[in-house]
This record gives C-alpha cells, structure tokens and sequence, in this order.
C-alpha cells in the first residue's frame, strides 16, 4: 500500500503529534517507518536533512515557557564549537526559576535563574540572547574554546569587500556576570579579558593564544594597511605586530585555490612593499599547540629586534 502523504502545512521536517492531528493526520500515519522519534510526541522525516531550528521549534511546542540555552542556543547562533559539541545530538532546553527542569528523552533540561531580557525569539525560536549564550557556554566549555565564542559573538567587519558582519553584541555585554557558580564566573572573567573583536575565524582566535601563552607579545586583530595617499584601508593583516612591521597571515582551506593565491600573493607584496615582513601560517603549523607556529613568529620578532624578557 501506498503511504499516505503528510500534509502541505505541517511544519515539516519535524512536527508534534498534537500538530499532526489538527491537520487530520492518521495515527497510523504518526508511526510509518518514514518517521522517527527523537522525544515523546515529536516526529521527524528520516529523509531530510539535519535541521535544528526546526526541531528546536517542535520541543519548545511540547514544553511550554522553555527556550533553548548552552551549547544548543549557540548552535543556533552558529558560534563555532568543539567538535564534540558540534556533534552532540541531545537538545538544551531550560525554564526560568523556580520552575523544573524540562525532562524527555533527547534533551537535556536547565533550570536557568535569568531575567525576560535575556530571552529572545530568532527565527521562529525562543532561545537565549548572544550574551546570555556565552554565559552559560562557561559551564561546558574550556577557556579557549569560551574564548573563540566570544571572538565569533563579538565580531564586526565594515570592509568595502567581502562579507559585511555586525556584532551579536558588545563586549561590555559579555564582561557583565551574574552572580552564579563561582567556577564559572571565574572562567568567564578570564576569557572575557581575552576576547578580541574583529577576528576572522576560531583558527585565527587560537593562534593568538598560543602566542600569547608562548611568551610572545599579543598581536594586533585585523590591523589595516592603509593608502599613503587618501588614509583608506588596502590590505588587512590577521594579526600584526605594529611595533616590529611584521603582519601574520593564516591560509585556511579556501586559500588553495589558484585565484585565491594569485589574491594572496598579491596581498603580500603590498605588505612587503610598505616594508613589513610577512609571516604565512597554514593548519599544519598550529600542530602541536602551535609549536611550529610560535617558532616561525619568534624568529620573525627576534629578527626584528625583539628580544625576549
């Protein structure tokens, strides 16, 4: 026998049994093996693909008041994570104090003392705001990766090419703590003292650390190399050392293509024109908590005149 389809308007990938039943849908229907069950009245296509808005959007239908937090809501913020919370499947869902924690099979549930305005409807979702986000990350994440997250949360690029990016917030808003675990309070000073706006990718968040936690001086983010006839911005370093004119570029995957490293080489020669020294890093330098990296930026820098305290 043929199955039978699922109506137009149901809000597919997922969808609640209660949605199901409004539009006439047959329980019978709610149990093909087309469907699966991530929760206790919640169905999914198998077919489709992965898609959390949509899923969060039919938890939070099941679980009045609730909202998605931690590594979830950053997900929907698309913060760059971890690998193992990238791939992690269950769903954080929290509710204000006093109220309990939501309890069903594939979520993970919180109960979060947060104020209404840390609550915020995106996209058809109620989750936590960007700040609020990063609050709570300091409960599962190390310092690093709370620092790349705040990184991400706080960048902006005004730029007269590429993508133009406005900041999800502010800094300030990250350094105001709640009085909450003591632990994380302190994971979130210390990384929020380290986060840094303007940086262009979690790799390049990384690299500054291990510099940093190297001994080496902090560089600059997105420093500008600018036209010495009108002041406009020309050329932007990943990280520059202003005092010593030495500029640190990392090649991520994209620079491999021929066009890319036509743009790149031209890019460096402007540098090296306006007399700076060009230091290219690529994924395999960062190897080894970035060994290699700090060794050919220390090299540069001594070269340069710096001398190590």
């Amino acid at each position: 026998m043929r199955r039978r389809l699922l109506p137009e308007n149901l809000p597919l990938p997922a969808f609640t049994l209660a949605q199901a039943r409004n539009l006439g849908v047959p329980r019978s229907r709610s149990t093909a093996q087309d469907l699966e069950i991530p929760s206790r009245g919640l169905r999914v296509l198998k077919t489709a693909e992965p898609d959390l808005p949509a899923l969060v959007r039919s938890l939070l239908a099941l679980a009045p008041g609730c909202f998605a937090s931690h590594l979830t809501a950053a997900k929907l913020w698309r913060v760059p994570l971890p690998f193992w919370a990238e791939n992690r499947t269950e769903v954080d869902v929290a509710r204000r104090r006093p109220a309990a924690a939501p309890r069903r099979k594939g979520v993970n549930g919180h109960r979060l003392r947060i104020t209404r305005d840390e609550v915020t409807l995106q996209n058809g979702v109620w989750l936590t705001t960007p700040a609020r986000t990063w609050r709570d990350l300091a409960t599962v994440l190390n310092e690093e990766d709370l620092v790349v997250a705040g990184d991400f949360l706080v960048r902006s690029r005004q730029r007269d090419f590429g993508e133009q990016r406005k900041a999800l917030c502010t800094l300030t808003e990250l350094t105001e703590m709640l009085p909450e675990r003591a632990q994380a309070n302190v994971l979130r000073r210390t990384a929020a003292a380290k986060v840094r706006s303007g940086v262009d990718s979690p790799q390049e968040t990384r690299l500054r650390l291990q510099l940093v936690d190297a001994g080496l001086p902090e560089p600059a983010v997105n420093h500008s190399l600018d036209d010495p006839f009108d002041g406009h911005p020309i050329r932007w370093a990943d990280l520059a050392y202003i005092e010593y004119k030495i500029v640190i570029q990392y090649e991520g995957d994209h620079h491999r293509s021929r066009a890319q490293l036509a743009t790149d080489i031209a890019r460096d020669d402007d540098w090296q024109r306006a007399g700076w020294t060009v230091v290219r890093l690529t994924a395999a330098d960062l190897q080894a908590e970035g060994a290699y990296a700090v060794a050919k930026v220390r090299a540069a820098l001594v070269r340069s005149g710096w001398q190590p305290c």
